[in-house]
């Protein structure tokens, strides 16, 4: 990125929905499994949130596995087994 000209910090998701430097993202590779599914939900509640949703249903479909999340109220909610 450096060599096209990119000067910005580098973020990656992570697993519990928020974000980390490249190079910590780098240095602990674990803490990035299913955080495809992390940004989805996080995506889905600040996509509610811009039309006044209350409820929000996200479903993440990949390549081998699928994921649906509920966000209430702008927050992720979390199921404990």
């Amino acid at each position: 990125l450096g060599a096209d000209g990119f000067r910005c910090p580098v973020y990656v998701m992570d697993s519990a929905g928020g974000v980390m430097s490249a190079p910590i993202a780098a240095s602990r590779p674990i803490f990035t499994i299913e955080s495809g599914g992390a940004a989805g939900v996080v995506a889905a509640g600040q996509i509610g949130e811009r039309y006044g949703l209350n409820k929000v249903l996200s479903f993440d479909m990949g390549g081998t596995t699928a994921k649906a999340g509920l966000v209430v109220a702008g927050q992720p909610q979390i199921t404990l087994l």
